[in-house]
């Protein structure tokens, strides 16, 4: 501890006399994910600093314990499992035969339904009720996914109770056509179970066997609804909700993508796994956006992260980074940013204004799709000249047109990342949430921060159920 102090404080030092520095551009890469990160303008004994940190912290011992499902989380006393979901070979030896047949058994399942032949019936619709990692992982991957793996069901969900999205959710669907998934690691949350008593009172007659499954490390409670043991899949202790997309919670989208996707899903995550176990510091691309974070978040006082997707098929990215960065690392002694961001073809006619000439530092990361396979080459070729255009603006600004008192003076050296997948598939979509996964853990682990709890989560759930009880 006295020796991350230190690195701390020498770190501390250097933000004080520090200067901008943009570097010759250098491309890193990761499992087919290319990363420009000169953007940030990070001068080299920052650099040099910032690794000392992350050695006396010891981020190589902590991410072989996590891979290795030997990190402990203390909240719950248990290890922390998700990295094996992508990887049985590495899953605690009691579970690897569960977690086999599980496995086996989604995809069956998946499968059956996307084709249209889950027990006979006639499913076009899954709807999906759930809230946090339940909703946000499910969502992304079936936005991102639908347009390459396009079956006959359609994939919604509801994320609250609210009645307003209930209403005009189940206006949109017909009982009988309508599989309803109920994915709640617990089967304790208020909100989930009031929304899945109301679906359940919808449905009416129709036998659940055929219309209702459950993604839950609760099968009793599950069983207690009403909804048949063999619709059940497990969450296993271990899984947090943020991380997981890579268990059986991916079962409402895999229902409408089919199964097939889900195994490149996987195996992208692990190519990044693969990536920060094999690789030196200096190559390791998670840890050196989280060293980004760590510089500019807690000593040159960005207090908030953009995250610009130009693709649309990524619109829910920036929220489920949200979730996994805010939940994870929101906490003391050194909370990380508030995250947020959106499609950076509509925030650029919005809030870029504030991220070109704003005085608050908020660092971005931009995302571009390379490859894109569309009938309106036109417009893909607008989006592409768009994210560049926007990328010189923030790097080069306007200063050679015009004065710092000119108020269309724009001074550049804006801090981002340009994050580069070659195509969007279920690989390079793994790969880069898993890389988010592993530059939180890494961040955490600098900070001392547990990224595997909620308790201001869990706070405002016990104080509903209290509500709603009196």
């Amino acid at each position: 501890m006295l020796n991350v102090e230190k690195a701390w404080q020498a770190l501390a030092r250097l933000a004080k006399s520090d200067e901008p520095v943009v570097t010759a551009p250098s491309t890193m890469a990761a499992a087919s994910l290319r990363f420009d990160v000169h953007t940030q303008a990070i001068g080299a004994d920052a650099w040099a600093a910032l690794y000392a940190l992350a050695e006396r912290a010891d981020v190589a011992g902590a991410m072989s314990k996590l891979l290795n499902c030997e990190w402990q989380n203390p909240s719950e006393g248990h290890a922390v499992i998700h990295t094996a979901l992508r990887d049985s070979d590495s899953a605690p030896s009691h579970l690897r035969s569960d977690m086999s047949k599980t496995y086996a058994t989604l995809e069956t399942m998946a499968n059956a339904v996307s084709a249209g032949s889950w027990q006979g019936s006639s499913i076009r619709h899954v709807l999906n009720i759930g809230m946090g990692g339940s909703y946000w992982g499910p969502k992304l991957l079936t936005e991102a996914l639908a347009n390459q793996h396009q079956t006959t069901v359609s994939f919604d969900s509801i994320a609250s109770c609210d009645p307003i999205e209930i209403e005009q959710r189940l206006q949109t669907l017909a009982p009988e056509q309508t599989l309803v998934v109920i994915t709640s690691k617990s089967f304790t949350t208020a909100e989930t179970l009031l929304t899945a008593e109301i679906v359940k009172t919808w449905l009416g007659n129709l036998d659940l066997s055929q219309h209702m499954f459950a993604v839950t490390s609760n099968t009793t409670k599950a069983q207690a609804f009403g909804i048949p043991q063999e619709n059940i899949l497990p969450i296993w202790d271990g899984v947090g909700g943020r991380y997981s997309i890579w268990s059986p919670v991916a079962l409402s989208a895999l229902c409408a993508l089919g199964y097939a996707p889900f195994t490149e899903f996987l195996a992208g995550a692990k190519a990044i796994d693969s990536h920060v176990a094999s690789v030196t510091e200096n190559e390791n691309v998670p840890l050196k956006l989280a060293l980004i974070d760590i510089w500019q978040q807690q000593f040159l006082g960005a207090q908030s992260h953009a995250i610009l997707p130009y693709h649309y098929a990524l619109r829910s990215l920036p929220s489920y980074c949200q979730q996994l960065h805010m939940e994870s690392l929101g906490k003391q002694p050194h909370a990380g940013a508030v995250v947020w961001g959106g499609l950076g073809l509509v925030g650029q006619h919005s809030y870029f204004q504030c991220l070109h000439q704003g005085d608050k530092r908020i660092p971005l990361d931009i995302i571009q799709v390379e490859e894109v396979t569309s009938d309106y080459p036109q417009a893909q070729a607008m989006v592409k000249a768009s994210l560049e255009g926007q990328c010189q603006a923030l790097l080069e600004g306007n200063g050679n047109e015009f004065a710092s008192s000119d108020e269309r003076f724009m001074p550049g050296l804006k801090p981002f990342s340009l994050i580069r997948l070659p195509q969007l598939t279920a690989f390079t979509l793994g790969a880069l949430l898993a890389m988010y996964e592993h530059k939180v853990f890494y961040e955490a682990v600098m900070l001392g921060i547990n990224p595997f709890n909620q308790p201001g989560v869990e706070l405002g759930k016990a104080l509903t159920r209290t509500r709603m009880l009196t």
